[in-house]
């Protein structure tokens, strides 16, 4: 990794090398600074490809030294005299052979395999420049391979799925992740981060305010696709998380960040659960409810915070969620989060008597048409909306204790 190279007219290291492209790009950089994880992956990139590179001259290196090893066993095993001496040498030779041809195609068929994934993911991408470099790679490097008579024996005996397993052992590197460092075989990695990238891209073009029914098609993929990798899920985490913050404005953006962070999670939790079974379209349209009491209680020129939707129709959105609903609860409750929303809130006394008079109110009349159920769930709702607003709500009356009319 330390040796050097000269790269247009500089003396560089290969991790300098992939530096410089990183730097030379607003694009890549852009991505990076969205996740930790795929930063993590990217600076991992020339150790891999050192690893892939040195496989082909370090075998054949090894087989030149091992030549007069080969020689005194060929002598004491084979003598000079035996029959079948020459049939013999024309087998082993032509394992050899194979064998070289082998070493040769691993690299090949390996590249051939993540190229595929990636084809597969950004064909029909929102980025123009990947649509095009994917539809080129399809035609110049996957489709030539897959119609050569080499490829198609290979893949009757086996061949190839040796190939592309030697490579992607060959990948094995050490990440770290936020819980700590892990082995991964790189490529396998690599191939489950590009949903994720590709929902990046998406995302960056997304207004959250109006995500339509295609949008929540692309989400429900990209959700299916990391369910069942830890790095992936963290990379979704990371790039949803950033991705809310900069769509939202400067006031509540800590809070966006938290509250995205916590409701992706969840979301990722709740789909290995059930199988992918979670309604994103009515999840997100509940923390997007959240988002704009967050949006109005941050806002120093809104008269009230339950301006744009009364208190029944945000705490209704919300209680009729299974994500969204917890989400909402375990932000309130969590320390940090709470710190970061307290810090972030500007109501002044007024309002936050006002808001505490509205949900006073809402709460009265529920205890007396809900069953104990719905109203234990809607007034956690309402608590946590409290909590959030940094104000403390009046203490109900029990209904049994109200003198009949």
């Amino acid at each position: 990794m330390e040796v050097s190279i000269v790269y247009e007219g500089n003396t560089m290291t290969v991790r300098e090398i992939v530096g410089s492209f990183v730097e030379a790009s607003p694009e890549i950089q852009e991505i990076l600074g969205y996740s930790a994880t795929v930063e993590e992956l990217v600076w991992h990139l020339p150790e891999v490809i050192v690893k892939e590179v040195l496989f082909l001259p370090i075998f054949f290196i090894l087989k030149l030294v091992t030549l007069p090893v080969i020689g005194i066993l060929n002598a004491v095993l084979i003598p000079k005299k035996k029959r079948g001496k020459r049939l013999l040498g024309l087998v082993v030779g032509a394992a050899e052979g194979l064998l070289c041809f082998l070493v040769v195609m691993v690299p090949v068929f390996g590249l051939e395999s993540t190229a595929v994934v990636f084809c597969n993911e950004f064909k029909n991408s929102d980025n123009e420049a990947l649509v095009s470099l994917s539809e080129t790679v399809e035609k110049e490097f996957i489709m030539p391979l897959e119609a050569s008579a080499v490829t198609k024996t290979f893949d009757r005996i086996g061949i190839r799925s040796v190939c592309t397993k030697t490579f992607d052992a060959l990948s094995h590197t050490v990440i770290q992740t936020k819980n700590g460092t892990k082995d991964v075989e790189y490529f396998h990695t690599l191939e489950g981060a590009l949903p994720v990238v590709n929902a990046f891209l998406h995302l960056k073009s997304l207004d959250i305010s109006n995500i339509q029914t295609d949008d929540f098609d692309k989400l429900n993929d990209v959700f299916a696709a990391v369910s069942d990798s830890e790095e992936m899920s963290d990379i979704l985490v990371e790039v949803t998380n950033n991705a809310i913050k900069d769509s939202v404005d400067e006031e509540y953006r800590e809070t966006a960040g938290k509250i995205a962070e916590s409701f992706v999670s969840n979301i990722i939790e709740k789909n290995k659960e059930t199988d992918g079974g979670v309604d994103l379209e009515k999840e997100f349209t509940a923390i997007q409810t959240v988002m704009d009491v967050v949006s109005n209680a941050t806002s120093s020129g809104v008269e009230s915070v339950f301006a744009e939707k009364d208190v029944d129709t945000i705490v209704d959105t919300i209680v009729s969620t299974d994500v969204a609903y917890d989400t909402f609860i375990d932000i309130v409750k969590d320390e940090e989060t709470s710190a970061v929303l307290k810090e972030e809130i500007v109501l002044d006394e007024e309002k936050k008597e006002e808001a505490k008079s509205v949900i006073d109110s809402y709460l009265s009349e529920k205890q007396e048409t809900a069953t104990p159920e719905e109203f234990a769930r809607i007034q956690e709702a309402a608590n946590a909306i409290a909590g959030m607003l940094d104000i403390t709500l009046s203490e109900l009356m029990d209904p049994s204790l109200i003198p009949a009319a």
